[in-house]
């Protein structure tokens, strides 16, 4: 089970340096056609359908299992402080099993699309070209597919009584 606590992270930090990178270059892209604005008269080819279609995707949805482990997303704990641990357990259970449900139907969904537009070669006409946006579905399948995995093995390691380690104890 270690093992696979290692490959969950080191895919959960890959995914989140990829979507860090993504807000990297949507800033160079969007400053980019600033400049072309300003310099030029005119903007970039490309730069709203690429910012919109890759970018706020990969920014949006490949951190997604990073942000579950680290417990970022948003919790209401005012109704389960005061349970007792044994309460307290089954309920986190029962929270993850939904919510792997609930992930794991989205990847489903998304990879279906994902494939449908793959095949169909889907884009938009840009007037000068044709641009892909076929690939980004993608981005979806693997972001969700990521947090389906991740809230699996903290289900199955809170089963188990050890819950997944946060970012400090992952490496200790």
């Amino acid at each position: 089970m270690k093992g696979l606590t290692r490959l969950t992270w080191q895919l959960m930090r890959l995914l989140f340096l990829v979507g860090s990178v993504a807000v990297l270059l949507m800033m160079l892209h969007i400053g980019a056609d600033v400049l072309s604005r300003a310099l030029l008269g005119r903007p970039t080819v490309g730069m709203v359908e690429t910012v919109t279609n890759y970018y706020m995707i990969a920014v949006c949805f490949l951190p997604l299992a990073f942000v579950q482990i680290q417990g970022g997303h948003l919790t209401v704990d005012s109704f389960t402080m005061m349970l007792p641990p044994q309460a307290l357990r089954v309920v986190l259970v029962l929270s993850l099993l939904v919510a792997a449900v609930i992930t794991g139907l989205l990847t489903w969904h998304s990879a279906i699309s994902a494939l449908h537009k793959t095949r169909t070669g889907e884009y938009t006409d840009l007037s000068v070209v044709d641009f892909p946006l076929w690939p980004a579905r993608w981005l979806l399948v693997i972001g969700y597919g990521a947090t389906f995995v991740t809230l699996c093995l903290q289900c199955l390691l809170s089963l188990a009584g050890k819950p997944l380690p946060t970012l400090e104890h992952a490496h200790g």
